[in-house]
């Protein structure tokens, strides 16, 4: 797993787009390496980004603490994150596709309760906010299998440099 730099503007934004496939094919060739995969503002990442969650049901809260990951396909395979329920972010969740995000069960729980969060709209400001939301495909486990991960709130998104 390796976690790039985000790189804003387009031009930078353009160069990593265009590293990234190169990166992802040569790594996946190494002796040993069974899965590869990118994420900005993940595990591995010297600083994160943070803001409110929100449902059409449940306005963000102030001490809530949601942690924004994006990340590209087999992110939760390379890192031995399990998936309760749903589905991961694949090669299907890329620009111009209907926008979507896998919650940790404590996000989940935070969210929704006890209630089925597949399906669900969840929106990154403190209210609801309906064309910038995306939709929930899958809960993902709060640990991983050789990192320890604090039970915390978060978010993960499909990153735009999907390889």
């Amino acid at each position: 797993m390796i976690d790039l730099p985000v790189e804003f503007g387009p031009k930078m934004l353009s160069r990593s787009l265009r590293l990234r496939p190169a990166l992802y094919d040569r790594l996946l060739a190494l002796p040993g390496v069974r899965s590869v995969a990118f994420s900005a503002c993940g595990l591995m990442s010297g600083w994160q980004k943070t803001g409110p969650a929100s449902t059409p049901e449940r306005p963000a809260q102030k001490s809530d603490y949601t942690r924004y990951t994006y990340v590209t396909p087999h992110y939760f395979e390379t890192l031995g994150i399990r998936l309760v329920a749903g589905r991961a972010i694949d090669e299907t969740d890329r620009a111009g596709a209907a926008p979507v995000m896998v919650l940790s069960e404590t996000a989940a729980r935070t969210l929704f309760g006890g209630a089925n969060p597949l399906g669900r709209m969840v929106s990154g400001s403190y209210t609801f906010q309906g064309k910038s939301a995306a939709q929930v495909v899958g809960t993902t486990s709060a640990s991983a299998r050789a990192i320890p991960m604090p039970s915390r709130s978060t978010c993960r998104f499909p990153s735009p440099s999907s390889p």
